[in-house]
């Protein structure tokens, strides 16, 4: 069973979303990757940008939904919860990533979920789970 960390991040404010959207998704994505992070910890790693479209906002929450006030969500699955750990004290992680993350977004309003992953539905079959 894998472990799923989800962290919902905020753009810094002296940027625009666009910027935001482009340098994490061109610059510091790319950066996890190439950097060998990506294929030494994790088994997988998503970006969720955040459609900005106040029409679609405005149908979620006259249906009675809340949204969220994020600008992403980064999705990093791991096989074991040391994995994740070896992750976050890795030098590359403390030397290369930590200082990339500041040019484009609000660390310290980071929050973080952590979860086993369990499938219920793929690719048009129900799981026997």
């Amino acid at each position: 069973m894998a472990i799923k960390l989800t962290i919902f991040i905020k753009k810094r404010d002296d940027i625009s979303f666009e910027e935001f959207s482009k340098y994490w998704r061109e610059t510091h994505g790319k950066l996890f990757v190439s950097c060998g992070l990506a294929a030494k910890y994790t088994i997988k790693y998503a970006q969720y940008h955040v459609l900005h479209d106040p029409e679609v906002v405005g149908k979620l929450k006259k249906a009675g939904f809340q949204t969220l006030e994020y600008d992403g969500i980064g999705e990093f699955w791991f096989e074991s919860l040391e994995k994740m750990e070896e992750l976050f004290v890795d030098e590359t992680t403390v030397k290369v990533m930590e200082p990339d993350e500041l040019k484009f977004t609000r660390r310290e309003e980071w929050k973080m979920m952590i979860g086993e992953v369990t499938e219920q539905y793929c690719a048009g079959e129900r799981s026997a789970n």
